[in-house]
C-alpha cells in the first residue's frame, strides 16, 4: 500500500521539477525543488535506516541522496554533459533508485535509554527559561554585529572590522548554551540551538564579505556558471567534478543562480554532518547535544568557503562518521545500513578531490575489515592483519604516487619533483614542530588562542585517545581501526609529501598539499574526538565547580577556535592576502570597457578573481610555447608565466620591456597590456610613480585605492 502513493507523489514532483527546468522560475523552483529534495531524502532514509525515527531517517537520507546525486552527476558529466536534458534524467533517476531498492526489515526499534539524571543543579523552569532567553538575545547580538560589519573594502582579516561586541554576544551565547546542555530537561531538543551557534561561528566570512571570500571559490563559481550555461567546461578534468555535479543540478532544479547555491553549500553541509555526528549519542546523555560544537576544534579553514577541497573534506567527515556509527560506544547504536551510504560518500569525496577521496575509501575498507568475521581460526588470526596492512600501504603511498604521475604528465621529471631530505634531519624537524608550545605575552586572551593554535594537534590527539579509551572500555574496539589506521596512514603521506617539490606552484604554496593532508589526519578522528568530548562532559557535569569550569573554559576554547578558523593579523600570525574589493571590480570593468582588440592584464590574484567573477574565462589566447594550450587574459593561476611578469612589474619596475615580454607569451599578437596596482601593495608609491611615467594612460579608481595603467604596443 505504501508504494502507490510514493510513486504518485514522486511522479508529481518530478513533473514539477522538469517543467521548471524549462521555465527557470525561482519561486516555483524553491517551492517544488525543496520539497523534491526532502522527498528524495525521505525515501533514501527509509532504505538506509528503516528502523530509526523519521527525523533521523531524513538526516541519513539527505546525506545519502546528496552523495548519490554527486556520484550520478559526476558520471553523467564525464560521459556526456550537464545540460538540461541530462539534469532532467538525473532528477528522474535519483528518487526512482530509492523507490526500487528494498527496505531492509532490520530489528525492532529500541526503546529510549538514558543515564541517571545529573545532580546538583535545580531543574526549575525559571533557570532554563533564563538561559534560553539569554542565549537567544546574545546570539542575536552577535548576528547583528556580523551583518553590520559587511564591507567591500580590501582587508586582510574579518576581525579587522568585526566589533568586539560580537565576541560579547558569541561567548555569552556559548556560555548560556553550555549551561542549558548541562541540564536534563528536554536535552534532545537543544540540538537546533547547537546548530544555530555552530552556524554563526562558521558563517563569519559569508556575512562580512558580500562580494565573496577567498580566491579559489571565484574560479570554481565561474566554472559552475559555464557548466550551467553550456553543460561543460573544457578541458574536462578527473577532479573537481564532484562539486560541479552537485551544485549545478541543485541550482537548476531550484531555479536560482549557481553562485547562491555554491556560497551556502559548505555551511549547509557542515551543519548536516554535525547533526549526523550527534545521531548515535542522542539517547546517551543530556550533555550530548553539545557534541556538534566539537567540530569547531578542527581546522575548518578549508570549509569556510565552498571549494572542491572543502567539499571533499565534508564528504570525508561524513564517511568517517558513518563508518563509525555501528561501533559508537553507546548501548544502542543507530540501526543503519552503513556500507551503501559510506560507499556513496566515499565515492562523492573521490569525485570531488582525490586528496580527500583516498582516505575516504580507506575508511570504508578499514570498516569492512573491522566488520569481517572469518570462518576459520587461521584466517581470524592473519586475514584482518594482512588486509589492514595492504590497505594501510595503499593509503600511505597513493597520493605521493599520484602527485609524481601528475608531474610526469606535465613534463616534469620525477627527479625534479622528488627531493628527499636526510632521514635524521626530517625526523628532527618533525619532532621539533610537534612539541607543545606555550607562548607568553602581555595579552592573555590572544595567548590563549595562540596556545590552542600551536597545540591543536595535541588537543585532537588527547581527545581522540580519550575516545579510544571509552570505546575500548565499552568493548567497541572495532571503531578504532578505521579512524586510527587512516590517520596514521595520512601522517605517513604527509612525511612523504614533505620530500616533494611542486614546480607548478610558487614558493609560498609549496607546503599547501602537505598541510591539507595533515588536516585530514585530524578530520578522520572526529568520531573518537566526539567520544572523548562526551566522556569529559559526562565526568565533569556531576559537580557544580566542574560544571562552571566546563562553561567558562569551553566557551573560551570555542571562541578561540572561531577566531583561528579565519585569516588573522596578530603578533603570532600575519595573513598577507586581501579579499576581493569593490575597487577590484571597478578596475576590471574599466579594462573591459577600454580594451579594443587583443589585450593582457598584469594584476594580482584578487583582481584576477574579480575579472573571473565578472566575465568568466574569456578572452583567452593560445600560448606561444605550445599553441595547443591557452592562457587567460589575467594571470591565473599564479604558477603561470604571466603572473611572474606581474611580479617583475612590482619588484623590478613597471618598464615597457617587461610588458613586451608578457605580450610575447601569447601566440596571438597583443595590442594592449594593462597593469593594475592596488594601494596595499608593497612599494606602492615607487611603483605607481614609475608606471605613470612609462604607461600611455592611467586611471585612479575609488579615490586612488587602485590604479590602472595602459601600455599600447602599437601592433
Amino acid at each position: 500500500m505504501r508504494k502507490q502513493p510514493s510513486w504518485l507523489l514522486t511522479a508529481l514532483l518530478i513533473a514539477a521539477v522538469l517543467a521548471n527546468l524549462r521555465w527557470h522560475n525561482a519561486g516555483i523552483g524553491l517551492t517544488f525543488g525543496v520539497f523534491y529534495f526532502l522527498w528524495c531524502a525521505w525515501l533514501a532514509g527509509g532504505v538506509l535506516a528503516p528502523n530509526e525515527p523519521r527525523r533521523w531517517q531524513l538526516v541519513a537520507g539527505l546525506v545519502g541522496n546528496l552523495a548519490l546525486l554527486t556520484v550520478v552527476g559526476t558520471a553523467a558529466y564525464w560521459l556526456f554533459r550537464l545540460n538540461g536534458t541530462v539534469i532532467a534524467v538525473i532528477a528522474i533517476v535519483t528518487p526512482c533508485v530509492w523507490l526500487t531498492l528494498p527496505h531492509a526489515p532490520g530489528r525492532p526499534g529500541s526503546p529510549m535509554w538514558q543515564r541517571d539524571p545529573l545532580r546538583g543543579l535545580p531543574r526549575t523552569m525559571g533557570v532554563t527559561t533564563f538561559l534560553l532567553l539569554g542565549f537567544i538575545g546574545l546570539l542575536a547580538l552577535a548576528i547583528r554585529q556580523l551583518l553590520g560589519a559587511q564591507t567591500t573594502e580590501a582587508i586582510r582579516t574579518p576581525w579587522q572590522i568585526v566589533p568586539p561586541s560580537f565576541w560579547v554576544g558569541f561567548i555569552g551565547a556559548t556560555m548560556a548554551l553550555l549551561g542549558l546542555h548541562l541540564r536534563t530537561d528536554r536535552a534532545g531538543r537543544r540540538l537546533l540551538l547547537t546548530l544555530l551557534l555552530l552556524g554563526v561561528g562558521t558563517s563569519v566570512a559569508l556575512s562580512v564579505y558580500p562580494l565573496g571570500y577567498g580566491y579559489d571559490p571565484f574560479i570554481h563559481q565561474a566554472a559552475e556558471r559555464t557548466i550551467a550555461e553550456s553543460g561543460v567546461i573544457t578541458p574536462k578534468t578527473p577532479y573537481y567534478i564532484g562539486q560541479y555535479a552537485l551544485v549545478v543540478p541543485i541550482a537548476r532544479i531550484l531555479g536560482v543562480d549557481v553562485v547562491a547555491v555554491d556560497r551556502v553549500s559548505s555551511l549547509a553541509g557542515l551543519l548536516l554532518i554535525a547533526a549526523l555526528a550527534y545521531w548515535p549519542w542522542r539517547r546517551y546523555h543530556p550533555t550530548a547535544a553539545a557534541l556538534p560544537l566539537t567540530l569547531l576544534l578542527l581546522p575548518l579553514g578549508s570549509l569556510i568557503a565552498t571549494t572542491p577541497q572543502g567539499m571533499a573534506n565534508l564528504w570525508l567527515l561524513a564517511t568517517a562518521t558513518i563508518v563509525a556509527l555501528p561501533w559508537t560506544p553507546v548501548p544502542q547504536p543507530p540501526q543503519l545500513r552503513w556500507l551503501p551510504i559510506a560507499l556513496l560518500t566515499a565515492g562523492a569525496a573521490s569525485a570531488t578531490h582525490p586528496i580527500a577521496g583516498v582516505p575516504a575509501l580507506a575508511l570504508v575498507a578499514f570498516g569492512l575489515i573491522a566488520a569481517w568475521r572469518p570462518a576459520t581460526s587461521y584466517v581470524v588470526k592473519w586475514g584482518p592483519r594482512l588486509a589492514s596492512g595492504a590497505v594501510f600501504g595503499l593509503t600511505a603511498t597513493t597520493l605521493p604516487l599520484l602527485f609524481l604521475l601528475n608531474a610526469q604528465r606535465a613534463g616534469i621529471a620525477p627527479s625534479e619533483a622528488w627531493e628527499p631530505q636526510p632521514l635524521g634531519q626530517m625526523i628532527a624537524a618533525t619532532a621539533a614542530a610537534a612539541l607543545p608550545r606555550f607562548p607568553v605575552s602581555t595579552d592573555p586572551l590572544l595567548d590563549f588562542a595562540a596556545v590552542l593554535d600551536l597545540n591543536r594537534g595535541w588537543l585532537l590527539a588527547v581527545g581522540a585517545a580519550a575516545g579510544a579509551w571509552l570505546a575500548w572500555s565499552r568493548k567497541k574496539q572495532a571503531v578504532l581501526l578505521p579512524s586510527v589506521a587512516t590517520s596514521i596512514a595520512l601522517l605517513t603521506t604527509y612525511l612523504a609529501l614533505r620530500q616533494m617539490r611542486f614546480p607548478q606552484l610558487i614558493a609560498d604554496e609549496q607546503a599547501v598539499f602537505g598541510q591539507r593532508v595533515l588536516e585530514l589526519a585530524g578530520f578522520v578522528l572526529l568520531p573518537l574526538l566526539m567520544a572523548g568530548a562526551q566522556m569529559l562532559l559526562e565526568r565533569m557535569s556531576q559537580e557544580r565547580v566542574l560544571r562552571a569550569a566546563v562553561v567558562v573554559l569551553g566557551s573560551a576554547t570555542l571562541a578561540a577556535a572561531v577566531y583561528l578558523n579565519y585569516p588573522r593579523v596578530d603578533r603570532y600570525r600575519v595573513d598577507r592576502g586581501y579579499n576581493l574589493s569593490a575597487a577590484d571590480v571597478a578596475a576590471v570593468r574599466l579594462v573591459a570597457a577600454d580594451a579594443h582588440g587583443t589585450y593582457l592584464v598584469l594584476a594580482n590574484q584578487m583582481t584576477s578573481a574579480a575579472a573571473i567573477r565578472e566575465f568568466g574565462f574569456a578572452p583567452a589566447y593560445p600560448t606561444a610555447a605550445d599553441p595547443r594550450r591557452t592562457m587567460y587574459t589575467y594571470p591565473v593561476p599564479t604558477g603561470e608565466p604571466l603572473y611572474q611578469k606581474f611580479l617583475a612589474m612590482v619588484r623590478e619596475g613597471p618598464e615597457r620591456s617587461v610588458v613586451q615580454t608578457a605580450a610575447a607569451l601569447s601566440a596571438t599578437p597583443i595590442n594592449t597590456v594593462y597593469f593594475i596596482l592596488p594601494h596595499y601593495w608593497n612599494d606602492f608609491d615607487r611603483t605607481s610613480a614609475a608606471a605613470q611615467a612609462a604607461a600611455d594612460q592611467w586611471w585612479p579608481l575609488d579615490n586612488g585605492k587602485i590604479l590602472v595603467f595602459r601600455y599600447d604596443l602599437g601592433r
